[in-house]
């Protein structure tokens, strides 16, 4: 079973979906962390980026950088970890913020698509933008109305 942390986007959905990818120092990607259970049984194989600390055991290497990652296969800049600014604090806290820039560059990659590819008429979009509006004011007064209307999709007519 893999634990990891996504992101995805509604317009691309999984042909663009993202995540923290991690590097050693030789620029390798390392297998996942398996962690076995308390039971022995079934354990997991992790490879969300704040497993590799480098603690406890030689299967855990320690990141030597972290970057975005997209199942594209395009990958974003990478962003070396300072282990010595991070203290005692652990991975999953200190390397926080080199994540976050890993997701703007997600962002950014997301963009780079949107803007590459074809545009839907204007007047399509000012429908679309009308109706998201109306939703969000919808939200206001009746939360429950507004949920209904952005999950209604409209049937084709025959």
């Amino acid at each position: 079973m893999e634990n990891d942390e996504t992101w995805i986007s509604d317009e691309y959905g999984a042909s663009h979906e993202g995540r923290v990818g991690v590097l050693l120092v030789d620029g390798t990607v390392p297998k996942p962390v398996y962690f076995a259970s308390a039971s022995g049984t079934d354990g997991q194989d992790i490879s969300h980026w704040s497993v590799y600390d480098g603690r406890s055991h030689p299967a855990r290497p320690q990141a030597h950088a972290l970057r975005a990652e997209c199942s594209c296969g395009c990958s974003g800049d990478t962003h070396a970890m300072n282990w010595d600014a991070a203290g005692g604090y652990p991975f999953h806290e200190s390397g926080r913020p080199t994540a976050e820039q890993c997701e703007q560059d997600w962002d950014g990659h997301i963009s780079t698509v949107r803007d590459t590819t074809i545009p839907l008429p204007a007047e399509l979009e000012t429908l679309m933008r009308s109706v998201s509006d109306g939703i969000e004011r919808l939200s206001w007064d009746s939360p429950a109305a507004a949920i209904k209307a952005a999950r209604r999709r409209p049937r084709p007519q025959l």
